[in-house]
């Protein structure tokens, strides 16, 4: 979920308000609204900020937060750097939000190198989160998953997950007192990593019950099989009465297909 991406990077801000520097004014409208839902708030951008915010846009470009920093922002990279640096040097400002997308195609270039480098220098100098939200979700290619993991920088899909995780964030950086203690790594963590090595995504019950079984999470008898064959003879090995149900990654829900 985009409360575990964003928390397994952060534990911390600087202050509590949000700003987000997005492509468009209907995608700073959508999150100005999943903001105000979440109970975010949005502070009015300090005079000095708006004075870099001037210095950075073009001239019919607003102050505003959300603010709009234009569709020209995916081709003048270092318009759109300097937007973020004057929003990250505001102190009211603790989360920024921006729109930089991975490719989206095996191949294909990425325009938002320069923000993402500017980015992580920012989060160092300054100590506040940036966070990649995308308006919507985004189906990942390989080369998308490759490059979101090299990042080094949350990449949240939706407005309204995007401004829940913030939520999340500013609550659990605002308790005095964690409710459970750091505890070292369960002795199974290694184990239930090999089993889920170089997988993504859903998996089948077969290697999700591999995993529970290492945390000492009990599961009924149980067999894989191939054939209706196979599948009698477990039937008998095990004891009646049996269940039968499809395994495969693709069918998380089988109610739906019968199964």
């Amino acid at each position: 979920s985009s409360d575990l991406v964003l928390l397994t990077r952060h534990r911390r801000v600087r202050s509590t308000g949000v700003a987000a520097a997005l492509q468009s004014g209907g995608a700073c409208t959508l999150f100005a609204e999943a903001a105000g839902a979440a109970g975010l708030d949005l502070p009015t951008f300090a005079p000095t900020t708006k004075k870099r915010l001037r210095a950075a846009l073009p001239h019919f470009a607003s102050q505003n937060n959300p603010l709009d920093v234009t569709g020209q922002a995916a081709v003048e990279t270092a318009m759109y750097v300097g937007a973020l640096e004057a929003l990250a040097h505001d102190p009211a400002i603790g989360i920024v939000a921006f729109d930089a997308f991975p490719p989206r195609l095996e191949g294909e270039g990425v325009w938002a190198a320069p923000v993402l480098e500017a980015v992580r220098r920012l989060r160092k100098e300054t100590g506040v989160v940036f966070a990649s939200v995308a308006m919507s979700p985004l189906a990942y290619s390989r080369a998308a998953k490759d490059f979101v993991a090299r990042a080094g920088i949350p990449f949240l899909q939706g407005h309204r997950p995007a401004t829940g995780a913030f939520r999340a964030l500013l609550d659990a950086a605002s308790t005095k007192e964690r409710i459970a203690p750091d505890l070292p790594p369960h002795p199974a963590r290694a184990e239930a990593l090999r089993a889920l090595r170089g997988r993504s995504g859903p998996v089948d019950e077969a290697v999700a019950a591999s995993v529970l079984a290492a945390y000492g999470v009990k599961r009924p008898r149980e067999a894989v099989v191939a054939t209706p064959a196979d599948a009698a003879k477990a039937a008998r090995r095990l004891g009646f009465p049996v269940a039968v149900k499809a395994l495969a990654p693709e069918l998380p829900h089988k109610a739906k297909l019968g199964g």
